[in-house]
């Protein structure tokens, strides 16, 4: 079984690997301390094609004493984090809510149970970037507005149209 040090080093090679393919660098093998390989030898040097339409999540989550002081919170967050896309070039068309929960926040009431304390809200947004070479700037931005309350969650390349297919991705 691997030892904490080495799958730490293992995660920081592949989340590296993975900025480096996303913003069209090469990848490389090679190996993590203790010997494990990071990517096939298949894979070595072989050029990745930068990512023109990057998808990616990023979640604003507000904790409050009540449901509608998270909620409003939560939305007057979520505004500022959609001004800021918008204002670093991505459509209003291309951010939006993906999901939303409210769910109490409970701690231990010293007899065995719980009580509620507040409520959590957390709004998910689903981000496309069509400027995938300035994808990271933009998600940081976005980020910087929510003052804390925002995370970047997954980023990943769009999937390209075939060529010849007049970027069509699928019948009709």
């Amino acid at each position: 079984m691997p030892t904490a040090t080495a799958f730490a080093a293992r995660s920081l090679a592949t989340a590296t690997l993975a900025v480096g393919l996303l913003a069209g660098g090469t990848a490389s093998a090679g190996a993590a301390p203790g010997g494990d390989r990071t990517v096939p030898a298949a894979e070595v040097a072989r050029p990745a094609p930068a990512c023109k339409t990057v998808l990616a999540t990023v979640v604003v989550e507000s904790v409050k004493r009540t449901s509608s002081e998270a909620m409003s919170h939560n939305t007057a967050t979520t505004r500022r984090v959609l001004e800021a896309l918008e204002a670093n070039g991505v459509a209003p068309r291309d951010a939006g809510t993906l999901r939303l929960t409210v769910t109490p926040v409970l701690e231990p009431d010293g007899s065995g149970g719980s009580v509620v304390t507040g409520y959590r809200v957390r709004r998910t947004l689903a981000v496309t970037i069509r400027a995938g070479d300035r994808a990271t700037a933009i998600l940081d931005k976005a980020v910087a507005a929510a003052g804390g309350a925002a995370r970047v969650t997954s980023v990943s390349c769009a999937p390209s149209a075939p060529a010849g297919s007049g970027g069509r991705t699928g019948g009709r």
